[in-house]
């Protein structure tokens, strides 16, 4: 998914898949998420664990321990979301460059 495509309606959705004893409706992005299941270190890492096979980012338990609301949460998520294709674009721009390096240094080699 990307970042445009990243909503925290999307996200609360996912959250309601990873734990069913959440009720959708009971759920709004200012809604403190440790207040509607019972809190542990079990959860954090069912959260942690979604989030990283759902996004394909990483957070750590700082800050999940940081965030207070579902949007506190889904703010990390997207700006991880946001640096990974940054860095996958400024990856493919200087591959672009090596290549365009490439090409000139065989044009010199010929000549």
């Amino acid at each position: 998914m990307t970042a445009k495509e990243l909503t925290v309606e999307k996200f609360i959705d996912q959250i309601v898949e990873e734990f069913p004893e959440i009720k959708r409706e009971n759920l709004e992005p200012d809604m403190r998420f440790r207040d509607h299941v019972e809190w542990d270190s079990i959860n954090a890492l069912v959260l942690i664990a979604m989030v990283n096979v759902e996004y394909d980012v990483t957070i750590n338990a700082e800050e999940l321990i940081s965030a207070e609301t579902i949007n506190d949460v889904f703010n990390v998520v997207k700006a991880k979301v946001e640096q990974r294709e940054n860095a996958k674009e400024e990856v493919e721009d200087l591959k672009e460059e090596v290549e365009d390096v490439k090409k000139e240094e065989e044009k010199e080699n010929e000549g």
